[in-house]
């Protein structure tokens, strides 16, 4: 029978009382996300360590009180910290920020949950280290371990970034406790190094899944190049991006380009650096065709897409030598292509040489330089610009501590994978287009291409939730486009917490089987019920609430 009094009072006994939480401001602060949500928090909870996650799930289960665990709660856009059901005590893992191991040679880290990237970022620079860590577009106090655990993506060459990462520590529902890989042999040497271990491979049941708690993971790291350089390129006619797409996707098969990147179209450019034109488009939504014209002209360049991308050699030579494959392969069919290596990022950025650059690329140089070399997530710096699209709609200049979910901004991801393909690109952005700007948003895009063979688009509907109706209006649009893409055959590779169950049902036993797996860990459901469980699709039983 559940007993939250209970419960509560043995978490205060166990923790402290400054560490259980059940009063209204703080219940309110975690209570905020990017959309409109009605589910209750009871309280919150911060253990320090991996015993007392331990023991909490214990008292859990004892009084059969559900627990919906957070590293950061920073998932803006995805839901934030609210649990995706009704009545679950938060467990914050802020407090578990400690960097536990690293090796320089061996190229790894070891983490807790609650380490952020700007943490990290900082760490390997006090180590005056040769290593760095494939930043997100995630704020720079989110948690690396909760992007990788919901298989975000970054930048850098270990842009998909699950893919580089060992040796998981997770308790289990229940409060037990296992090491993924070779971590569960006593002076095991290659458990930070070791991707599979021995027998089955179980570090996926604890990513996009509700079995596990992890209180610990190994991530590796890149050795900085003797030679970076950035470059960037511009698509001003939309016939143009099929063949750009499939053209960058040979480059990545055959390693010319070997890093993670992304390729926007201008309405995720545009929010890098401005908010929405207010005065310019006569207080009117979606914005009109002639006020997003000018604003390509004025500060793209007269782009409709552009992409990025980052070259690491070993030598100027060879950097040289892969720039000229590169701008040989793309340069019939881009607009512009500009490399910046140290050298012209600082040439760029002088004020004697910015009136010539503008009038030879179209665009402000400098501060194109500033942003893609200077301070580029492809060499592991962690950014605020990219958060900063959640205040394209706010009337308020975007603040220094952003926080969208404090300033009530709107935003809700919708997240397809596609083929790495033009023509795959194509038919889902028709889609993506028709469908959001009937819903009056502007269609917010970027082609994120982590891997080889695969582009998660990512589509972020922006709004303003102080005005009345857009909420309402907004996760029409989301649910939506995530019918139609997944009718088309473009699911998404990764959910928010509105979304949990409005994929279409499996074709095989996927449910079962998710449905056993479920009852053996977690007997009592105690663990984030409803988050990636897919529940909707389980065999008929009472389980499903």
């Amino acid at each position: 029978m559940k007993d939250f009094e209970s419960s509560f009072c043995a978490w205060k006994d166990l923790l402290g009382a400054e560490y259980v939480s059940n009063d209204e401001n703080t219940l309110n602060r975690f209570g905020q996300t990017t959309f409109a949500t009605c589910q209750r928090i009871p309280a919150i909870i911060r253990p320090a360590n991996r015993a007392q996650v331990q023991d909490c799930l214990r008292i859990a289960n004892r009084y059969q009180t559900p627990i919906y665990p957070i590293s950061r709660g920073r998932n803006w856009g995805y839901g934030s910290a609210v649990p995706v059901r009704d009545g679950c005590v938060v467990m914050d893992l802020t407090r578990m920020n400690r960097i536990v191991d690293y090796d320089e040679n061996l190229a790894y880290v070891t983490l807790e949950p609650g380490v952020t990237q700007q943490q990290l970022f900082e760490f390997l620079q006090a180590q005056n280290s040769n290593l760095f860590m494939s930043a997100t577009g995630a704020p720079p106090d989110s948690s690396l371990i909760g992007n990788i655990l919901d298989r975000g993506l970054g930048e850098g060459p270990y842009g998909d970034r699950f893919q580089y990462v060992c040796g998981m520590e997770a308790v289990l529902p229940t409060g037990d406790c296992i090491h993924t890989g070779f971590g569960r042999f006593t002076g095991a040497k290659a458990s930070r190094v070791g991707h599979w271990g021995v027998g089955p491979y179980l570090d996926g049941l604890f990513t996009q899944s509700n079995l596990g708690i992890v209180t610990g993971m190994t991530l590796w790291l890149t050795p900085y190049p003797k030679y970076f350089q950035s470059f960037y390129y511009a698509i001003k006619e939309e016939a143009r991006l099929e063949e750009v797409i499939d053209t960058v996707r040979g480059l990545k098969l055959n390693r010319l380009i070997e890093t993670a990147f992304v390729i926007a179209n201008d309405f995720r450019a545009l929010p890098l650096t401005q908010q929405y034109p207010w005065e310019a488009s006569a207080m009117k939504t979606p914005l009109p065709d002639g006020v997003r014209e000018h604003l390509r002209r004025t500060f793209l360049g007269g782009s409709r897409w552009s992409g990025t991308g980052a070259l690491y050699s070993n030598s100027k030579a060879q950097g040289r030598v892969v720039r000229r494959l590169i701008k040989k392969a793309l340069g019939n069919k881009v607009d512009r292509i500009v490399f910046f290596d140290a050298s012209t990022a600082r040439l760029a950025q002088m004020p004697i040489a910015q009136p010539l650059l503008k009038r030879l690329f179209g665009f402000d140089a400098g501060t194109f330089a500033k942003f893609f070399f200077d301070k580029n997530p492809q060499r592991g710096i962690p950014i605020t610009e990219a958060a900063g699209l959640a205040y394209w709609r706010k009337r308020f200049p975007v603040p220094a501590d952003i926080d969208p979910d404090r300033d009530r901004c709107g935003l809700i991801w919708c997240s397809p994978l596609i083929p790495f393909d033009g023509g795959h690109a194509r038919n889902a952005l028709g889609i993506i287009e028709a469908v959001v700007t009937a819903h009056g948003f502007e269609p917010n895009i970027g082609l994120n291409c982590a891997t080889d063979r695969s582009i998660v688009v990512t589509v972020g509907i922006a709004y303003d939730r102080e005005v009345p109706g857009e909420d309402r209006r907004a996760l029409d649009c989301h649910d939506t486009l995530l019918h139609k893409l997944t009718e088309a055959g473009y699911v998404p590779y990764r959910l928010g917490i509105e979304a949990m169950e409005k994929l279409p049902r499996p074709r095989d036993d996927y449910g079962t089987l998710l449905h056993g797996l479920k009852r053996a860990l977690d007997p009592n459901d105690i663990l984030s019920p409803g988050r990636y469980d897919f529940r909707h699709t389980w065999p008929d039983s009472s389980d499903k609430n």
